[in-house]
């Protein structure tokens, strides 16, 4: 579902950076959508 915003953000669970920070803003909705996608991205692994 997220694999365009994955690919843009060039994020991969195989190629995770520790130190690296990103940060996405949007005045007009609210974001915990893509928290949650993050977290479960990388949590599970692909």
């Amino acid at each position: 579902m997220f694999a365009e915003l994955n690919e843009l953000l060039n994020a991969s669970p195989q190629k995770l950076e520790q130190g690296t920070f990103t940060l996405l803003r949007d005045t007009r909705t609210d974001g915990s959508f893509l928290v949650h996608h993050f977290l479960s991205f990388y949590l599970r692994g692909a």
